[in-house]
């Protein structure tokens, strides 16, 4: 069902360059609707790999992901922090230190989170450099780096590369992980179509990740809303192969329901 929706429907892909690439891929290019051909879809899955390494400053502390590997990690994005003492607070780079430092001494999480918390008290324009750059600083373990758009994602690449051997030895063996929402239902914005090239063209892996809200950004059945993650997540693995082939991808899921 989902490679029904890809072709007959297609998604909105709303970057140039993008829509350049696919055509040239032979896919059906309407203004910036896509028409994804199943076999091309299909072709392109199967470049990704099946598993692969995400070593970070220290090599000890490198992870497998994939494989049946289990990799826990921090939640990222949260706008609060909270604790017994303070109460409910919106996030500051402190916050952000703190979380990074506990994360870093439990032995069960593997990789940490850039912006486990957002820091609310420094500019928006580059506070993600320095969510990044506090984990580099205070913790070894690989992480998931703060990225919303290309030029976001670009620093991500160039901060890991300057702790973790430089640009060439990231893309042998990537460092960080980065997230890719589309804007459902069926639409990959300029922002996330630019922060997946960006990470694609680094040899970093993607995590596509529907943001599916059932009643609301998605059909209300399970069936209906399942069919459309696959569809969504699967064309932006499609693009991420069409990019770099071969670099990693993970298939995200965040799918709950509107009251």
């Amino acid at each position: 069902q989902a490679m029904t929706i890809l072709e007959e429907i297609g998604t909105d892909v709303r970057q140039e360059q993008a829509l350049e690439l696919l055509k040239a891929h032979g896919q059906k290019v309407d203004g910036e609707r896509v028409r994804w051909d199943r076999e091309f879809v299909m072709e392109m899955l199967a470049k990704a790999p099946a598993s692969f390494t995400l070593r970070p400053r220290n090599p000890d502390r490198e992870v497998t992901i994939g494989g049946g590997s289990l990799v826990l990690a921090p939640v990222g994005g949260s706008p609060f922090a909270h604790d017994l003492e303070r109460g409910r607070r919106d996030g500051t780079m402190a916050d952000h230190v703190e979380l990074v430092k506990m994360a870093h001494a439990a032995d069960l999480i593997g990789c940490q989170q850039g912006g486990t918390v957002e820091a609310t008290d420094l500019d928006e324009n580059s506070r993600h450099m320095d969510m990044d750059y506090s984990i580099l600083r205070w913790s070894d373990k690989p992480h998931v780096c703060y990225g919303t758009s290309g030029p976001k994602a670009r620093d991500a690449v160039n901060l890991a590369a300057i702790a973790c051997g430089g640009r060439e030895a990231i893309e042998q063996t990537p460092a960080v992980m980065g997230v890719v929402n589309p804007n459902s239902p069926l639409v990959w914005d300029g922002l996330m179509a630019d922060a997946l090239t960006e990470w694609a063209i680094a040899g970093q892996p993607v995590v596509v990740t529907p943001f599916l809200l059932a009643g609301a950004t998605a059909p209300v059945s399970v069936a209906a809303g399942l069919a459309q993650q696959v569809a969504e997540a699967l064309s932006g693995v499609a693009l991420v192969q069409a990019v770099r082939s071969g670099a990693p991808c993970l298939f995200g899921s965040f799918f709950t329901a509107v009251d």
